[in-house]
């Protein structure tokens, strides 16, 4: 992905709900609207606390455990009612929440034990594992592995409504030919090559992969308002992002 430009005029808040702290507090009630609350936030962190378990030396099966564990925990226990916005950034407790409950290793062997078998998400093993070997680093330590994953999650959650937004305007052909752009610049004659195939002149794909990118980096922007109780922390908060991909 071309990085996002934090100059850039920050857009309202709308898009990464499973992370904002106003969703947060809608998981903690026990309402219908507070289970769909719950259930969104622990589909979007699953992936980051797992990605942590398995560089702090769990197996990949017991990473799952202590994943779905850990999920458990948030749903039986009170976790979400003390989670506080003036205490910082919700990635940033959730860590330090997984730090707690998972670097022992008697916690690790009785994950099943004290999850009863409750699976509160759906974790694909061989995918899991396959998106952890893709990040993985032997120069990161399991909260640097963290903070990638965490920073990977928003791009794919930006990207994924990006498509969803083109396809509602019956542009997903034209998507999927210009998507491969959001990460890299054309090689030379690519832009040629699908002038032809889109119909368009040369500098009119130019023109449709710039505002393509421009909506990308604007819902990139949505995902980390979503994240932090203050928007004039939207800044900081995407370059902490950058850097932590760029590391």
């Amino acid at each position: 992905m071309h990085p996002p430009d934090s100059r850039e005029n920050v857009s309202v808040p709308s898009g990464f709900a499973t992370t904002h702290w106003s969703l947060i507090t809608r998981a903690a009630t026990t309402s219908a609207e507070g289970r769909a609350a719950l259930e969104a936030l622990c589909r979007a962190y699953w992936f980051p606390v797992y990605a942590f378990a398995r560089k702090q030396g769990c197996t990949a099966v017991d990473a799952e455990d202590v994943t779905q564990d850990f999920f458990a925990e948030i749903v039986q226990s009170e976790f979400l009612q003390r989670a506080d916005p003036e205490r910082g950034r919700f990635r940033s407790y959730l860590l330090l929440a997984v730090k707690r409950r998972i670097v022992n290793a008697h916690d690790r062997a009785n994950a099943q034990k004290r999850g009863g078998g409750v699976r509160i998400v759906s974790i694909d093993e061989p995918i899991a594992e396959k998106q952890f070997l893709e990040i993985d680093d032997p120069g990161l330590d399991p909260s640097q592995t963290y903070e990638r994953s965490w920073a990977l999650t928003v791009l794919q959650r930006a990207r994924q409504r990006l498509r969803e937004e083109q396809a509602a305007r019956g542009r997903l052909p034209e998507f999927e030919l210009l998507e491969p752009f959001l990460s890299a610049p054309p090689a030379e004659g690519e832009y040629a090559a699908l002038a032809s195939n889109l119909k368009m002149a040369r500098n009119g794909v130019a023109v449709a992969v710039h505002r393509l990118g421009k909506s990308y980096r604007n819902l990139v922007r949505d995902e980390i308002a979503d994240t932090v109780e203050d928007p004039a922390e939207v800044g900081d908060e995407l370059n902490h992002l950058l850097k932590v991909l760029s590391a």
